[in-house]
């Protein structure tokens, strides 16, 4: 993995050790041995696997912005809260700067690490052009939930996410230092029909378990309008299914193996019309206006 000038190496020691040596012959290196941090993740080993952990990173957030001994909250927006557009007086200039820069802080704690943020922040950042009083304290009720909860961490358990074992197999002999992927992957996808209040669009979203382990999540409002609750399903299965398909290619680049040889991902909705749709490959006069970016779902399937 490269971000800039930042690389983590991940392999058998024997692969890590020639990687490492190739790249000191081009480049002038730091080696900073086994991983530690990585983009302001912590990480930390036991006998039970890796910690990674944001909680540095959530605590500079709430030094910056004074919450730092604010009132922690149990939840990242309060149950019922509904966002709208023109909901409020509209900050001044100074403090709609103040509004943005704490969502720019948030975003990276909510994509490295904390799932449970998604929906909250992706809510919030909707009105970042134009913010109110109301979206405000919608905003330091996160802050006040980071405070709670700053030390939540992801916990990559072994011999559940993310194990790879030697098979010996007719393609695979014991000798052999091909591995197989050896974890089950899973999605889940769901909506929220029309929660948009200004527009009626719907926020889709979707969370993939390696064993039971959170690896890859999303919450987004759809482009387009989803005239029945199976079509706002059908919409947000559509996201979770490219997620799908990128982590097979990934997981495929990693251990060095085809991808059509790789087990396939279930993708889990609670929508029955939604999963007849995704099945019936026979023409739908009901969804016909669905387009066809949608429809590849059934291809997939």
């Amino acid at each position: 993995m490269v971000y800039v000038d930042d690389l983590l190496l991940i392999g058998d020691l024997e692969s890590v050790h020639s990687m490492k040596k190739e790249l000191n012959i081009r480049f002038e290196m730091s080696d900073l041995g086994p991983l530690s941090h990585f983009l302001r993740i912590v990480v930390t080993r036991g006998e039970n696997g890796l910690h990674q952990s944001h909680e540095q990173y959530a605590e500079e957030i709430l030094r910056r912005f004074q919450f730092s001994s604010s009132h922690p909250c149990s939840t990242p927006l309060s149950p019922g809260t509904k966002l709208r557009k023109e909901s409020g007086a509209v900050l001044s200039q100074h403090d709609a700067t103040v509004y943005r820069s704490i969502i720019g802080s948030m975003m990276y704690l909510m994509l490295a690490t904390r799932p449970d943020l998604s929906d909250a922040v992706g809510a919030v950042s909707q009105f970042s052009s134009a913010p109110s009083v109301d979206y405000l304290a919608a905003l330091h009720h996160i802050l006040r939930y980071i405070r709670g909860s700053a030390h939540l961490q992801l916990h990559l358990t072994r011999g559940s996410a993310f194990e790879v074992t030697p098979k010996a197999t007719p393609l695979t002999q014991p000798h052999d230092p091909k591995i197989l992927w050896d974890t089950e992957i899973a999605g889940y996808s769901d909506c929220d029909l029309a929660g948009c209040l200004d527009l009626r669009h719907t926020t889709g979203a979707y969370i993939f378990l390696g064993g039971q382990l959170p690896v890859s999540w999303s919450s987004k409002k759809q482009a387009t309008m989803a005239l029945s609750s199976t079509e706002a399903e059908y919409m947000a299965v559509t996201q979770a299914t490219k997620e799908a398909i990128w982590l097979r290619f990934l997981i495929s680049e990693i251990l060095d193996r085809q991808y059509k040889n790789l087990p396939s991902i279930t993708i889990f909705a609670d929508n029955q019309g939604c999963i007849a749709l995704a099945h019936n490959p026979e023409y739908h006069a009901g969804t016909k206006h669905i387009d066809i970016e949608h429809h590849f779902v059934r291809e997939k399937v």
